[in-house]
């Protein structure tokens, strides 16, 4: 696969997981939170401790999800694989499992932490929806393209997990 294409390629595909991830985290916030009521942000279940699972399944999901989409598309040859290293981890899934806590200890631990220092009990709305998408999106542009490229490594026949 030529550079641009990869390029092109992995732009593309990280705007559509960025997309789809800033949706599916509005969703679950107002789902947890509720719409347009102050939100707690100490304790278990609240603004602050919500980061953890959001950073880990946000970047697991975009691994798997981009892995596998990119493995199906090399099979069917609407893909080239790039050439490179090897991924040190062959299984999309283990992958996954490694950027989400990657994501878990650089990501949503410190922000968890600073909004627990900063000593706010209740968080406005407004301001606590736009911090999880601003995170989930910066996860998802992250993790995406990773992801990606250590798909496009792959051996082209390697199976789908």
């Amino acid at each position: 696969m030529q550079f641009q294409e990869v390029r092109r390629y992995v732009r593309t595909e990280t705007t559509f997981s960025t997309i789809g991830s800033t949706v599916v985290g509005m969703v679950v916030f107002m789902f947890v939170f509720g719409v347009f009521e102050p939100v707690p942000t100490r304790g278990i279940g609240a603004y602050a401790f919500d980061f953890l699972p959001q950073g880990f399944m946000t970047a697991l999901i975009c691994a798997v999800a981009g892995g596998g989409v990119t493995r199906v598309r090399i099979r069917k040859g609407a893909i080239a694989p790039m050439a490179g290293p090897v991924p040190r981890i062959s299984s999309i899934w283990g992958r996954g499992i490694i950027y989400g806590l990657a994501a878990l200890t650089l990501g949503s631990l410190p922000v968890a932490a600073v909004i627990m220092a900063s000593g706010i009990d209740m968080m406005d709305w407004s301001l606590a929806v736009t911090g999880k998408i601003v995170f989930g999106a910066a996860v998802a542009m992250i993790v995406t393209p990773r992801a990606l490229r250590d798909a496009l490594r792959e051996p082209a026949l390697q199976s789908v997990d």
